[in-house]
């Protein structure tokens, strides 16, 4: 009988240890455009530079869930970008600045027309641009569509 009861304790210890974990191994982190505006560029030899915060920089290579509007671009079922703003409005008007968009790179055999302005959620590994200021700063890498 009391081995019954050590096996018993054993499982459900496992079981609430295997509740607790589980949820943290494919925790993704949702972000919004206030968290991505907190991005600078510096001026060196070199060229101009991105300068992310200590809150960006923790969340590269992270899988990350964002919510925007459509930007079309040449190839939408290979990438796109995610304004914060609508399309009238936003980076590519001259009415934001870079940190308020994000490019976004499709999982591959990913096909759906997108309408301009249409509201998106993407989930993705985020990829910061460290090297050169004439591409956007950020990018979602194998990003899929959540609805």
């Amino acid at each position: 009988m009391h081995h019954f009861y050590s096996k018993k304790i054993i499982l459900t210890l496992v079981n609430l240890l295997l509740a607790t974990v589980i949820p943290f191994i494919n925790a993704q982190t949702e972000i919004n455009w206030g968290q991505l505006a907190a991005v600078k560029t510096k001026t060196g030899k070199q060229g101009d530079t991105y300068i992310y915060s200590d809150v960006v920089l923790a969340l590269e290579e992270k899988e990350i869930v964002i919510s925007g509007y459509y930007i079309p671009l040449s190839n939408e079922n290979i990438s796109l970008v995610l304004s914060a703003k609508p399309y009238n409005s936003c980076y590519f008007c001259g009415n934001a600045g870079p940190e308020s968009v994000i490019e976004v790179w499709l999982k591959p055999n990913f096909f759906r027309t997108f309408q301009v302005d249409e509201k998106l959620t993407f989930r993705g590994l985020l990829s910061l641009n460290h090297d050169n200021t004439e591409l956007l700063p950020y990018r979602l890498q194998m990003a899929e569509e959540i609805k």
